[in-house]
């Protein structure tokens, strides 16, 4: 279930999150930056459903709202997961067809059209046609790009997103995170932690 409090740590952007949701200030770009399993995917989720939630509590979807129960039954119909789908890394075309093409239309049902994008893959061709909505976004456009590192992104891309970098979180985080949801005992916790390179996933 996405959810802000599943995440386990990365309290300074969550709570930047919350904050840009209860005051009505969200970005219309994010990158989320961080090692896989590092909470970038489940943040993301949080963060769209959250956006779109009708009855937000201090900054955290409600979970029985229309809007959050579809997004967790994966039909959410202002929720787009974006991608490849003729090679491995997205191409212009899907950003065209995924992206540019739907940024047009409003809402169907709710306050944000959200596009979710695992942006490793992305291409150079495809940043640049992303790069129009980046510039002029509509108001209810969202964008989460994530992304193990952004080196291959173009500094125009980077320019016109708010970077969130999820850092590798404390071994005692992991184990008393493993204890407390994975029925684990202490000792394989501490040792699964050990080797974790700070990462729950």
């Amino acid at each position: 279930m996405a959810d802000f409090n599943a995440v386990a740590g990365h309290e300074r952007i969550i709570k930047s999150l919350r904050e840009s949701i209860k005051n009505d200030m969200t970005s219309h770009a994010y990158i989320f930056c961080g090692n896989k399993g590092s909470g970038r995917n489940l943040t993301a989720g949080a963060f769209a459903k959250t956006a779109n939630c009708l009855s937000p509590i201090n900054g955290n979807a409600c979970g029985k709202c229309p809007s959050c129960i579809q997004f967790e039954s994966g039909n959410n119909p202002d929720v787009f997961y974006v991608k490849a789908t003729k090679t491995i890394s997205i191409s212009v075309d899907d950003i065209r067809e995924q992206i540019v093409n739907e940024v047009k239309i409003k809402p169907y049902s709710y306050k944000r059209k959200i596009f979710i994008i695992k942006a490793d893959t992305m291409t150079s061709q495809a940043q640049n046609a992303l790069l129009k909505t980046l510039e002029e976004p509509p108001k209810y456009v969202l964008i989460i790009l994530i992304a193990e590192n952004t080196e291959n992104f173009l500094p125009t891309v980077l320019s016109r997103c708010v970077m969130m970098k999820f850092s590798p979180i404390s071994v005692n985080l992991i184990k008393n995170y493993l204890i407390n949801n994975c029925a684990m005992n202490e000792d394989d916790a501490a040792f699964y932690a050990e080797y974790s390179i700070g990462s729950i996933g």
